[in-house]
């Protein structure tokens, strides 16, 4: 096993799976670590169109949401930046959105403009803000329908207040994880990076050590350099995986 290790061709490929595992690791692992660590750097900007209640709801969002939000834009100007990848989303408010929910039976709608063509995981973030978001405006809606509701019943505004409020709050979530994850979409990740990057190294590896086990048999006999060989790719195999899980650590 000596004479394997000492095999140019054998220390090449050794040198392969360690190195290819540092790139691969390092460059992905810190890529991904944005995610949440520089969302506040994310822009969305506010177009808003309704001159009745848009602006009380825009200080709301400019209060919730985790990003930098810019409201002194035109819809043009802002598709403009959304085109450019300086906005990152646009949440436009019609015109007509207060007269819509005021109306029996109406259908208030935001409208939430995204460019796909950005990484996948601003997109996907911008997506699930927009859910939330329009969630969070529906469950708001339905607790102002019910106060108006109880308020036509000549109920006190402050009981009918506290009526609502029970009556929202009757249904939560609890929901239990096992083997919960880092925060950070790397670590979500970490399984596929580690396993990529040791089966491509895997393959350089074997490649040069074939290569040197065929160079060695006519020295060593052919059954030895077999044993020897598989004896380091034992060897390896143990060894190897501890590089990638070492760098996951560190970063």
């Amino acid at each position: 096993m000596k004479d394997i290790l000492k095999h140019g061709g054998v220390r090449a490929g050794i040198f392969m799976i360690i190195f290819y595992q540092i790139v691969m690791l390092t460059v992905f692992m810190s890529g991904y670590s944005a995610i949440p660590k520089n969302v506040t750097n994310l822009t969305v900007a506010i177009v808003n169109e309704d001159q009745r209640s848009g602006t009380e709801f825009v200080q709301k969002l400019q209060k919730q949401l985790p990003f930098t939000v810019v409201t002194n834009e035109s819809l043009e100007q802002a598709k403009t930046g959304l085109e450019d990848r300086d906005i990152h989303m646009i949440i436009r408010i019609p015109g007509d959105f207060t007269e819509k929910l005021s109306e029996q039976g109406g259908k208030a709608q935001l409208q939430y403009l995204i460019n796909e063509s950005n990484p996948t995981t601003i997109t996907s973030s911008m997506k699930n803000v927009a859910a939330e978001i329009t969630a969070q405006m529906g469950a708001q809606v339905q607790a102002q329908s019910f106060e108006g509701v109880l308020s036509g019943m000549q109920v006190p505004a402050e009981q009918s207040k506290q009526i609502v409020e029970s009556t929202m709050g009757k249904v939560s979530s609890d929901i239990v994880l096992s083997n919960p994850q880092p925060a950070g979409m790397q670590n979500q990740m970490a399984p596929m990076f580690i396993t990529m990057a040791l089966y491509v190294g895997a393959m350089i590896y074997a490649m040069q050590s074939i290569g040197g086990m065929k160079q060695l048999q006519a020295q060593m006999g052919k059954w030895k350099a077999f044993f020897a060989m598989r004896g380091t790719n034992l060897l390896v195999s143990v060894l190897a995986p501890l590089v990638g899980i070492g760098i996951y650590f560190m970063v």
